[in-house]
């Protein structure tokens, strides 16, 4: 896959998929008070953690994983940078 580009596997197939998740949630509690993580600091994070690619999965980069799980709200810091936090329930 190119930048930009996403698979076509249905969003249930990652919410059911318990490793990315849970490294995903991890990360998420490395969270500003509001409860938003900068992306790329996400992805710097999983990728030590856990020794998947988000490739494993249909996806080049780990934004696009994290926005497919569902789990997450995403949106854009005041620099301009993209952040995800946990979906409220």
């Amino acid at each position: 896959l190119h930048e930009g580009e996403e698979c076509d596997r249905p969003r249930d197939d990652y919410r059911c998929d318990g490793a990315p998740v849970h490294g995903e949630h991890r990360q998420v509690q490395e969270a500003d008070e509001a409860g938003w993580a900068i992306a790329s600091k996400i992805s710097q994070q999983i990728n030590r953690q856990i020794s998947l690619s988000p490739k494993n999965f249909g996806y080049a980069k780990w934004p696009a994983l994290i926005r497919a799980t569902e789990y997450f709200e995403e949106g854009k810091n005041s620099k301009g940078q993209q952040v995800f936090r946990i979906k409220k329930k």
